[in-house]
């Protein structure tokens, strides 16, 4: 019947706008969006365009996107909002929004009346529909499910009276109002809604009941969303199909044997693999990964049941795996302990020489025990990655003085510091060391001649810059990538440990960090590192 068919019509239409806040709500990218406090202006523009895109994709994805010439999605928790739709849109569109839906009158979905357009129609070009139906949804967080914002959008009411096209007269109940839909114009009715209330919903009845209404038969439904629409019989004449029930009874006795042949086959076909499906997922709950015996059937079905013997193989796989990590955790757990043990050794046999030293006067060997002691208890005394710049060129200091008695007076040693503030800022530990051992091993020691050894740190902006410059016989390479290679051929350490401080430093805080080369060939070499000036406890 026409009066069916308009009804389902109109409820299929506003089950979509009912999903599309569905589907709203559970994107990622739009719930954080709105959600976010709003501090990161670079994030939160991403944020933005991602946002705006994911709605007008969904939006598009549904059929009622030319019924909505406006859409807004705005959040609690910060000054921003969604906008999109057929209408372009205005800053003052939040505030009609929330004059149209006051939140003091939220309830059911058809809480606000239709009224008149009260967009600006200026903007709309061809396209101004007379009157707007305005909803309004919450929307919540995906990850705290709270409330973090609402959904608003005006509906033109062509969404309600398309479906309705043939219908000469009809009206319709949307909540608490009832409307007399003549074309596509809704007027509001003052009539006691109560009387619907008893109407089941999916109800179809004809009743002669509503004189109040009309004077004669109507035809009612009741949508599962508690839309009730009505028409008068007389509107519906030509379309009531009067059955023949002679003709119903062979035809339903007929469907029947068909139905009961059906459910044979299906039984049959269907039924056996499922149940072999079910014991397979069964088995799986309980942690039992033995790979069923393959069965052959329809097709998809015996795909399923492959694929599930394959999840089962990979969770058996990644169980034995999970074992032999903890076999190996709790091998590294005695190797911590051992490894815990080691520095105490080493410190007492440091002093052990350090006390030899002195019981013979062999002043040298104290000095370099000591400096050395230093520096191990500089490597062992905690596991931050951190360093003040004041105890990284602590610690270069005692390095320098170790390497002096190797190279006796072939270089002397250099520190800039322009701005002391630097010296309590924060390094990544050991980040100098490769780079003096470098200098000396790869510059001043091959030079033959005394040279000088240049240690700088300064400020740029808000950068942190290090310097370790020597005058020594250069290199004739320029990438970092080179005097690895090169640096590795005749000590493999210090190459290697240029690399990774240039790895560690970009992974830590991104590509336009890191190390430089700058370097001529029996003149000069010169290693710059560039990393955010930051000031945290180490």
């Amino acid at each position: 019947m026409l009066h069916t068919n308009a009804n389902y019509g109109i409820e299929n239409n506003l089950a979509q706008v009912s999903a599309l806040n569905t589907v709203l709500s559970a994107n990622t990218k739009i719930t954080a969006f709105l959600s976010d406090n709003g501090k990161d202006s670079i994030r939160n523009m991403s944020y933005a365009l991602s946002a705006v895109t994911e709605a007008k994709m969904l939006l598009n994805t549904t059929s009622i996107s030319g019924y909505v010439p406006k859409m807004l999605l705005t959040s609690d928790r910060n000054p921003r909002y969604i906008q999109i739709g057929l209408f372009y849109g205005q800053i003052s569109d939040r505030a009609t929004f929330e004059k149209l839906c006051p939140e003091e009158l939220a309830g059911p979905s058809f809480s606000y009346p239709i009224t008149v357009n009260p967009f600006n129609p200026e903007f709309y070009g061809q396209y101004k529909p007379e009157q707007i139906l305005p909803l309004r949804f919450p929307v919540s967080s995906y990850k705290t499910n709270q409330k973090i914002g609402n959904f608003y959008i005006a509906l033109d009411t062509a969404i309600l009276a398309d479906p309705l096209k043939g219908l000469e007269e009809s009206f319709i109940l949307l909540g608490d109002q009832l409307y007399k839909i003549e074309n596509t114009h809704f007027s509001p009715l003052d009539f006691d809604v109560k009387q619907f209330d008893a109407l089941a919903p999916n109800s179809h009845i004809v009743s002669k009941e509503y004189k109040d209404l009309y004077n004669g038969t109507v035809f009612l439904t009741k949508s599962k969303s508690g839309v009730v629409l009505i028409s008068p019989l007389k509107a519906l004449h030509d379309d009531i199909f009067v059955p023949d029930f002679n003709f119903i009874f062979p035809a339903f006795s007929l469907l029947f044997l068909q139905v009961f042949f059906w459910y044979l086959l299906l039984n049959k076909l269907v039924n056996k693999p499922v149940k072999i499906i079910y014991n397979q997922v069964s088995r799986m709950i309980q942690a039992d990964y033995e790979v069923s015996p393959a069965f052959t059937g329809i097709s998809e079905f015996e795909e399923i049941s492959t694929h599930i013997n394959e999840l089962a193989g990979a969770f058996q796989l990644a169980l034995n795996q999970l074992k032999e990590e903890e076999t190996l955790k709790r091998n590294y757990k005695f190797r911590l302990l051992q490894n815990q043990i080691h520095p105490h050794f080493i410190y007492n046999t440091l002093n052990s020489i350090r006390w030899l030293g002195q019981m013979n006067s062999v002043l040298p060997i104290v000095d370099m025990t000591t400096s050395l002691s230093n520096m191990m208890r500089a490597v062992f005394k905690n596991n931050s990655e951190w360093f003040r710049v004041e105890e990284e060129l602590d610690f270069i200091k005692e390095y320098i003085h170790l390497q002096s008695y190797r190279y006796a007076d072939m270089f002397t040693p250099v520190f800039d510091i322009p701005d002391p503030e630097v010296l309590s800022a924060s390094v990544l530990r050991f980040t100098l060391q490769p780079l003096v051992e470098n200098a000396l091993f790869h510059g001043i020691g091959p030079a033959g001649r005394k040279c000088a050894l240049l240690i700088g740190v300064y400020r740029e902006r808000e950068d942190l810059i290090f310097v370790v410059k020597d005058n020594g016989v250069g290199l004739a390479v320029r990438s970092l990538d080179e005097i690895a290679r090169e640096t590795a051929k005749t000590d493999r350490l210090s190459g290697i440990g240029i690399q990774n401080i240039h790895q560690r430093i970009q992974m830590e805080f991104g590509d336009q960090y890191g190390l430089s080369i700058e370097s001529i060939l029996g003149e000069f070499t010169k290693v710059t590192v560039k990393m955010p000036l930051i000031y945290k406890k180490p």
